[in-house]
């Protein structure tokens, strides 16, 4: 199908540079350039609420989406009349209300007497297209408003995990395990991506940049802090501008597709309407995954040079604590292991979806990298 160019959306920013007591005023004053919460929330209507919530981890490792922005989003949409509720789907390994512990998400809850929703529990709808199928949760596709609060983080699989990313936790528990396995290379993943924000497009995204993560994301990496909020109505040119702000190729990211962006210019960031404060970062480049140089071969060349081209897990026996997650993530059943001993990889099953390195909570796992593209890698940044 032949999609036209979609137009233009103004992308709101505002640096804001720590966590506070209270960021509704800042969040305030972010939204006001697009009309507000106002122009996404009526009395009466209920709310989700989508964070990041990837693992069980504190909001300062920079792998979920901080509570302080969560409560500042709960506190508008109230204003306005709306009834929030926080939902989301983490890694299939994960215990939920560890999650929600860890994250500071329970906590958040009791203090704002919102909702917790168990997408797990809830029941899902099915989808059917001519590419397959995929099921999203009832309680999301029954809310009135959905806004969209992911972190800004680097991603071994996709480059960038952003605004289009983070609506892959709408779908419950181990069918994200089953959906990496129908889909396992990065660019049929991407179509997956994209088939599931057409059913839920987001009334509003709103980036945690305040602190994110950059290197071998989304739960591996180094946090850094960019100092930033922004926010839009179109998840795709959103992403698209962060890959201009934070200077990650566009072509990395195989979910942007042409398509879905307005202009092949979007690689700049004077290319979007920019509604509030310049933005001025850290001139250094984000730290993106070696991956991202396999997002360079041509599509129909994947297969034929596979055997070359390989991102693997290798686990630090040192550091592994025989937690088995990882095992447990595995699509491909790749992962084994016996009496509870660092697992071993069957490399012919591994099709390098990433999901153990995502649920490791102490970092043993790393994404090693075959030998020609180390080479690659070298010779791109001597």
């Amino acid at each position: 199908m032949i999609r036209t160019p979609p137009n233009p959306q103004p992308i709101a920013f505002r640096h804001c540079r720590e966590y506070t007591a209270d960021l509704a005023p800042v969040l305030e004053s972010l939204l006001e350039p697009l009309g507000g919460m106002a122009a996404f929330v009526k009395s009466g209507q209920t709310v989700i609420l989508k964070p990041n919530l990837l693992s069980d981890r504190h909001p300062d490792q920079a792998i979920t989406t901080h509570p302080a922005l969560v409560q500042a989003v709960i506190r508008l949409v109230r204003r306005q009349g709306g009834i929030p509720r926080i939902a989301d789907s983490p890694a299939a390994a994960v215990k939920l209300e560890r999650v929600w512990e860890k994250t500071g998400m329970k906590a958040l809850a009791e203090t704002e007497q919102v909702d917790l929703i168990n997408l797990e529990q809830a029941g899902s709808v099915r989808f059917d297209d001519a590419e397959g199928s995929f099921t999203i949760a009832k309680p999301i596709l029954e809310a009135d408003v959905l806004i969209n609060i992911p972190k800004v983080k680097t991603h071994v699989f996709m480059t960038l995990t952003g605004a289009v990313k983070n609506l892959y936790g709408t779908i419950p528990g181990y069918q994200k395990t089953h959906l990496h396995k129908q889909h396992p290379d990065p660019f049929s993943f991407a179509r997956l991506l994209a088939r599931i924000h057409d059913r839920i497009p987001p009334a509003v995204t709103i980036l945690d940049g305040i602190v994110g993560m950059e290197g071998n994301g989304p739960s591996g990496g180094t946090p850094r802090a960019w100092g930033f909020l922004a926010a839009g109505r179109d998840a795709f040119q959103l992403d698209a501008f962060l890959c201009a702000l934070l200077k990650i190729p566009l072509g990395s990211v195989p979910y942007l597709f042409k398509d879905r962006l307005p202009s092949p210019s979007c690689s700049s960031v004077d290319a979007f309407d920019i509604r509030g404060d310049t933005p001025r970062l850290d001139p250094r480049p984000c730290q993106i995954p070696p991956s991202f140089l396999l997002r360079f071969i041509p599509r129909f060349l994947v297969k034929l040079v596979a055997p070359y081209f390989w991102l693997r897990p290798a686990i630090a026996a040192s550091t592994c604590i025989r937690c088995l997650q990882c095992v447990a993530a595995c699509p491909m059943q790749a992962l084994t292991t016996a009496d509870r001993q660092v697992p071993t990889l069957t490399p012919s099953r591994c099709i390098g979806c990433c999901c153990c390195h995502e649920v490791c909570p102490v970092k043993a796992i790393s994404m090693e990298r075959s030998p020609l593209l180390r080479m690659i890698r070298r010779k791109r940044n001597p």
